[in-house]
């Protein structure tokens, strides 16, 4: 595990103890952060877990404070925006044209469940994503949809070292209910999402 920060200039109006609004630097979107939450933005972005949370290729990637569940097997949670290059609704709506952000060898699998969630009055489809590598856990929520002449992929990723591989009452586990909890938080995020124009 290591640390990279870097720091971007970010497009952010009024902010509260209650958290503050960030709008992309085009003015094509925006979203609710809460307090404490960071926001990453560029190429190079922070990474603090095995399995990383914001990727290279996203607009922003919303992490939870630090030191949350300190004491734990919990790593890392995110929401991130990704523009995928469909020029059309039809293209964006194929569920396997396009690899998924969060795995580069994955195809978008359409949750069975629960295949839709309306964002901004929009469906999008809707795929759920498990991982793993070296003990380390990744669940991961994705939504794919057209708004504005643009294919967003919105994801809620949460990642997590298994409990089983550390010597008992050596640290506590991240439990389900822990994962509803930041899910829920992270829920709250990517409901905020908002197409304010269509590209430029």
């Amino acid at each position: 595990m290591f640390l990279l920060f870097t720091s971007h200039a970010l497009a952010l109006s009024s902010e509260s103890s209650s958290g503050r609004e960030y709008i992309s630097p085009d003015r094509s979107f925006k979203l609710k952060v809460p307090a404490n939450y960071g926001v990453h933005t560029g190429k190079k972005k922070l990474i603090r877990s095995y399995i990383p949370v914001c990727h290279d290729e996203s607009l922003v990637c919303i992490t939870v404070p630090p030191g949350l569940y300190q004491g734990t097997t919990f790593e890392d949670a995110a929401v991130e925006i990704t523009l995928l290059p469909a020029q059309t609704g039809q293209a964006c709506l194929n569920p396997g044209k396009y690899e998924v952000s969060t795995s580069p060898d994955a195809l978008f699998q359409i949750d069975a469940k629960n295949p839709t969630r309306i964002i901004d009055g929009t469906r999008f489809l809707h795929a759920s994503v498990q991982a793993g590598a070296m003990s380390h856990d990744l669940i991961a929520d994705l939504y794919r949809g057209y708004k504005n002449g643009r294919c967003y992929e919105l994801s809620l990723q949460i990642t997590f070292t298994n409990f089983r591989v550390y010597p008992p009452g050596t640290i506590k586990e991240f439990t389900t209910r822990d994962q509803k909890q930041v899910h829920t938080q992270l829920e709250g995020i990517l409901d905020s999402f908002r197409s304010l124009s269509s590209p430029r």
